[in-house]
């Protein structure tokens, strides 16, 4: 069994990327494609040179706009279609210079000094023990390779902890930018609140993955009585823009038998928060906020009310919209001095 000394020995982590070859990985040829559905997600895909040029090297590609956006959006390209051969005969054609304007290419590297000559075996080159691993990720705009991680296999044991290195690199390298700023984003509040709803969307149709987040008050009492909803728009340069109102969910209401906040739906650039505000007779409130794309901003779009009695026919159902209540802004409403 490893001990967390050894284990820290294996993975030498990089606070921030630094330069470390100068192998001219970006213009080896595309050669045998591969896509990865053990990620979680089809769109990623790895490339292994078998000429063993520089050493042992397996390319990965990620799509930049996430795995599953991606995927999805060669699901629709080439319907009808045997996707995954079309998706391969495309990738194939192209040079990795040029997949690197849609991909984040990253390299596992074993260099050659670690390598035994085996040619009488199915594989001209044997890893030896001792060797070192490195995990590059490729600079389009820089064109270098940066040093993101690399492992220490020391004796006979470290080889399984090697796959499991790969796989968790692999799964984290799958995993946006944004999502973990968005990891990043619930840890921050997580002291004062508690998460009760994450929800995954794409608000302003980029392709690119948005959240809506609902966070309540860890003591829930007087003072603090409104959950906060936030809307986390993913922007192209992998920031998030941020919209909050904490004025929509009140989540303290002792004199009330009525259940709250229910939930939130997405649908297209559109979500609506969901509230029961009465139990007798049963009443439900839809608030309904739009993403302005043109504007880049949240408003309401529409209030609706539905009350339900043991007569059906005494059923009710009101909507308001804009022509009532004008422009009003995400941030901005308030239920209890909006006017309609």
């Amino acid at each position: 069994m490893q001990t967390k000394q050894s284990e820290k020995s294996n993975i030498e982590k990089n606070i921030s990327p630094k330069t470390s070859t100068k192998i001219d990985f970006i213009n080896y040829p595309v050669d045998d494609l591969e896509g990865i559905t053990g990620t979680g997600d089809e769109g990623v895909y790895r490339n292994f040179d078998f000429n063993y040029k520089d050493g042992e090297t397996m390319f990965i590609l990620i799509p930049k706009i996430g795995a599953k956006n991606w995927y999805s959006q060669q699901v629709t390209q080439y319907q009808g279609q045997d996707v995954d051969s079309m998706i391969d005969a495309n990738l194939s054609k192209q040079s990795f210079k040029s997949l690197s304007k849609e991909f984040n290419i990253c390299i596992f590297h074993t260099p050659k000094k670690y390598l035994k000559h085996t040619p009488n075996l199915d594989a001209p080159y044997t890893p030896q023990v001792p060797r070192k691993v490195f995990l590059y990720q490729y600079d389009s705009n820089k064109n270098i390779w940066n040093t993101i991680d690399t492992f220490a296999v020391n004796n006979e044991n470290d080889e399984a902890e090697e796959n499991k290195w790969r796989e968790k690199m692999m799964s984290k390298l799958n995993s946006s930018d944004v999502n973990q700023s968005i990891v990043d984003y619930v840890r921050s509040k997580n002291e004062t609140h508690k998460l009760i709803l994450n929800k995954e969307c794409d608000l302003n149709n980029d392709n690119l993955s948005d959240r809506v987040l609902v966070f309540s008050p860890r003591k829930i009492d007087a003072q603090n009585r409104f959950s906060t909803v936030y809307v986390l728009i993913h922007k192209p340069d992998k920031g998030l823009t941020e919209y909050s109102n904490s004025r929509i969910i009140n989540a303290y209401n002792p004199n009330s038998y009525a259940e709250g906040f229910i939930n939130i739906s997405i649908k297209s650039n559109f979500f609506t928060i969901e509230e029961n505000i009465s139990t007798q007779p049963q009443q439900n409130k839809y608030t309904t906020f739009v993403f302005n794309k043109k504007n880049k901003s949240l408003d309401l779009h529409k209030l609706g009310f539905t009350t339900l009695y043991p007569d059906t026919s005494q059923d009710k159902e009101i909507t308001y919209t804009s022509q009532d209540f004008g422009l009003v802004s995400f941030e901005k409403y308030d239920p209890k001095t909006i006017k309609y």
